[in-house]
């Protein structure tokens, strides 16, 4: 065989196997369902693609296929509209769910098969693209080898984890690249360069030991583990670690726990890194779990939020509020042990008016019961996180302060959750004042026992049965007990309606629950008087009886992850503690929602701060209790008792102001009068303003430059690479008009009467060119345009660098903002 083609097909095969390795170590992680057979296929079609294309006749069909799929879509587009060409923003559609799956590690069957072939198809080819020219085309060690090595560095880093086969087979590809890169410099360096060509093909004798070594590793056993070599690798770990965390940001819009290497929500399961980004400073009176997402809709796999419309629905952060201050009414008839003996009596009735009306019509709770329920202040310092998200605590009090002075325009969501109009900068402060439940107090256990379902509606019958007795009898000051009275009853229906909401939205399950979750439910709550004992019965269930770890195994394909993890694993993280929790109580008939956030460590640094990092990432549950409001848990085992903040219970300690009387009377009345209309959640949140300021101008203004820029270098590029393509002679006359047209960009024109010749001359005298002058060029554009003359490759190739000294050379003659304009800008360069 000619030594040209068996190089040619020993760079190939070599080529193939590194393509190979390339897409099995992007796939293999990923849990995509292919096979490494299928893999390899995909890799030599990429490679006969290119091959194919590298051929005239090959050029000539793709280059017509393409022109002609264009003109198809302009026609169909010009003729049917844009419908026409909607299957193909399906398909889009379906390739960007697929790269936003696949990123994050959970392919599933939702995206249809045959994408997943294409998209395959597609990073095989693009991946193709630099080996097979740096390879088979045109044999470049460093371009070749070295993006390879960054591209195995990176998985790695990302997700801490590379498929061994294929790195082996990458340092077998880089071994043998470097030994043919080496006899190359070594034929250059003696000058013998024909050698090179004869024997290019030494390639050829380390292919096979290239395979059997491939075959070795593949089948060896191998320690999952890494190289046990303690004072090195804690070195090393250190240094890195220290400059990751120093100089790594994240950035999203919405904050999940996907951001923090705790997986993806929609997709929970399978084992996580823990990452110890620092993303937040706060200062704060005691630990605080800090909400940055919650979720509604249980899909069996995962989490997922419902858009809500605020116009049919009530915003939780206000009747949250209200029913802390006023739920507890509805409990009339009750007892609460505060203390040894001192007790709270929820007593009035409504065969003594006055009294009756006292009772309903107090704005605040009894003193005992609201030093259960201290405030406090936080300041809060976002650090390497650029996002949208604010984060919170559950029970806060407006308004979040010190951002609106900054221009950003917050808004709440109808769980509480609050967002900016854009991302927050770094080192941006804000202020919030919160209300602490006094979590892991009996007397807070006693208060939250007051709850139960349907006290709403008993509370209303009873003051309709009072509106009745003072239509019917004879009483005195019977006008003002009735508009008291009136008063109250509306704040209660509106209390009512919100809790029928939280009822639909938050006791919702998949059908395809199976039942021995119900049962399990119905188990650990039948005996249980309260509805905060079924809780609590189905919380220390969980954190009594599962294994806490960070690397539990993914959920079997068409298993529900509640259902796996309470049964089968038992298991698993903070994620499969929380959904198991909050399954169950709905499951109980509770409603309950899927929290994610930040828990501050268990303790402040020695600048009193604490420092909140990625590690902090947590899950966890909200339960709402009819006449309490929505209620933090923790089901997680290791961080049982985390959220317990404990308070003193005397009136001198305690006080007596209430939370919410810093903003005046009627706290409800100003948040009303500040949404606009009663009931409903705002369409603005705090003081958002919609104009646009001087720093979106100016994002917008240089985001067009950049555009404008990035499409005249594609127009640069295209025009270089049709250049190549076009016949030889073409080339040269085009080649010339953009050298005469570089030129007078610096004012060096054709004179009216003077022949190309002279101008040439003229050229020549004031420039000093290296490679060729004007006027040798002047020379071979006559002899293309008039002799017929067929240029040869070297004469293009000095032809292609000699526009190149002439750009440079005009270049550096002309004004700096005249030529960034013309050439960066205007299609000109």
């Amino acid at each position: 065989m000619n030594e040209k083609y068996r190089n040619y097909i020993t760079c190939w095969v070599i080529g193939v196997f590194y393509l190979f390795a390339v897409i099995k170590a992007a796939i293999i992680p990923m849990h995509v369902p292919v096979h490494s057979w299928q893999m390899l296929l995909f890799a030599v079609g990429a490679f006969v693609f290119y091959s194919v294309l590298n051929t005239f006749a090959g050029r000539i069909v793709f280059l017509s296929s393409a022109a002609l799929g264009i003109i198809y879509l302009a026609i169909r587009i010009a003729v049917n509209g844009i419908g026409s060409v909607m299957p193909l923003l399906s398909l889009a559609e379906e390739f960007v769910e697929l790269l936003v799956k696949v990123g994050t590690g959970y392919y599933d069957e939702t995206v249809p098969y045959y994408v997943l072939m294409y998209g395959i198809g597609l990073l095989s080819v693009i991946a193709a693209m630099p080996i097979y020219y740096f390879l088979v085309r045109r044999f470049r060690f460093y371009p070749l080898i070295v993006p390879g090595l960054v591209f195995f560095i990176a998985v790695w880093g990302l997700i801490r984890y590379v498929d061994k086969l294929s790195f082996f087979i990458f340092i077998i590809v880089a071994v043998i690249s470097y030994i043919r890169h080496n006899y190359l410099l070594y034929t250059i360096k003696t000058g013998d360069t024909e050698a090179f060509r004869r024997h290019a093909d030494i390639s050829a004798y380390f292919v096979p030991v290239g395979l059997v070594l491939i075959l070795i590793v593949a089948f060896i056993p191998k320690n999952p583990l890494p190289i046990q070599w303690p004072s090195m690798r804690d070195k090393i770990n250190t240094v890195y670690w220290d400059l990751y965390y120093k100089y790594s940001i994240d950035r999203y819009d919405d904050f999940s726990l996907a951001n923090t290497g705790f997986g993806d929500p929609s997709r929970l399961g399978g084992p996580v890194v823990p990452d110890y980004t620092p993303i937040m400073n706060v200062k704060a009176p005691a630990r605080v779990y800090l909400r940055g997402a919650v979720y509604d809709k249980y899909t069996g796999v995962g989490w997922e939020k419902t858009e809500l419309d605020k116009q049919e629905y009530l915003t939780d952060r206000y009747y949250d509020h209200e029913e802390l201050k006023h739920g507890w009414k509805a409990a009339m008839g009750s007892t609460i042990n505060i203390y040894r003996d001192n007790e709270v009596y929820l007593s009035a009735s409504i065969e003594e008016p006055e009294q009756y009306v006292e009772y309903i019509s107090r704005k605040q709770m009894p003193d005992e019961l609201r030093m259960l329920f201290p405030e406090g202040n936080m300041s809060v310092t976002h650090l390497n996180v650029r996002t949208k998200t604010v984060f919170t605590p559950l029970k806060i009090l407006l308004p979040i302060r010190r951002l609106s002075s900054m221009g950003y325009a917050l808004e709440e969501d109808i769980t509480g959750t609050v967002k900016a109009d854009r991302r927050l900068a770094g080192n941006t402060t804000y202020e919030i004042s919160y209300i602490q439940p006094g979590y892991g107090m009996s007397a807070l256990d006693n208060f939250f026992n007051i709850s139960r379902p349907g006290m709403y509606n008993e509370f209303i019958n009873k003051n309709l049965e009072f509106l009745n007795k003072l239509e019917t009898e004879d009483i005195e000051n019977a006008e003002f007990f009735r508009q008291q009275v009136i008063e109250i009853t509306d704040l209660f229906w509106q209390l009512k309606r919100h809790r029928d909401e939280v009822y639909e939205l938050y006791t919702q399950l998949p059908e395809s629950l199976p039942g021995r979750v119900y049962e399990l439910a119905y188990e650990l709550t039948s005996n249980a008087d309260t509805t905060y004992e079924k809780v609590k019965s189905i919380e220390s269930f969980l954190r009594n009886n599962y294994n806490y770890t960070l690397t539990p195994g993914y959920t079997p394909e068409g298993q529900d992850f509640a259902d796996y993890f309470l049964f089968e694993s038992k298991e698993g993280y903070c994620s499969y503690y929380a959904t198991a929790m909050c399954i169950m109580t709905r499951a109980a008939g509770i409603p309950a929602r899927y929290v994610e956030g930040f828990i501050m460590p268990a303790d402040t640094d020695n600048d009193g701060y604490y420092h909140v990092t990625n590690q902090n990432a947590h899950a966890w549950v909200e339960v709402y209790l009819e006449g309490v409001g929505w209620v933090s848990f923790e089901p997680t085992t290791p961080f049982a008792g985390a959220m317990n903040y404990y308070v003193p219970l005397s009136s001198s300690t305690g006080g007596s102001e209430d939370p919410y009387s810093r903003y005046g009377d009627s706290y409800a009345e100003q948040y009303m009068d500040f949404y606009g209309r009663e009931g409903y959640a705002p369409d603005d949140f705090y003081n958002a303003q919609s104009d646009v300021t001087t720093g979106d101008v100016i994002l917008y203004a240089a985001a067009v430059i950049l555009a404008i820029a990035l499409v005249n270098l594609l127009f640069v590029l295209a025009r270089r690479a049709v250049l190549h393509l076009i016949a030889p002679g073409k080339t040269v006359l085009f080649l010339y008009r953009y050298v005469v047209s570089l030129l007078k960009h610096t004012g060096c024109v054709i004179m009216p009467g003077e022949t190309p010749k002279n101008f040439a001359v003229r050229v020549d005298q004031r420039y000093n060119f290296v490679k060729m002058s004007m006027a040798d060029m002047t020379d071979i554009y006559y002899s293309v345009r008039y002799g017929c003359r067929v240029p040869d490759k070297k004469t293009l190739k000095d032809l292609f660098t000699f526009a190149g000294e002439v750009k440079t050379k005009t270049g550096q003659s002309m004004y700096i903002a005249a030529r960034i304009l013309r050439r960066g800008f205007l299609f000109q360069g």
